[in-house]
């Protein structure tokens, strides 16, 4: 069984993938500007495990329609 966490954890490492490849797309310190901004929820210009733990479970209660924590 997919558990919340295991789903979290893929959707970082995809989030860190799909990060990576538009690396390549755009200029390198634009893109991680924006990528940090808009993560970073105290505004300290880092992002730690929380905030991305936060972002991460945000898109998946998104997904999660019937709220069964399960996609």
């Amino acid at each position: 069984m997919i558990t919340r966490r295991f789903l979290l954890a893929g959707y970082a490492a995809c989030t860190f993938g799909l990060s990576l490849a538009f690396f390549s797309l755009q200029p390198k310190t634009a893109l991680a500007t924006s990528l940090i901004n808009a993560l970073d929820a105290d505004h300290d210009g880092t992002l730690d495990l929380a905030e991305v733990k936060t972002a991460a479970s945000a898109v998946f209660d998104q997904l999660d329609k019937d709220k069964d924590s399960t996609l």
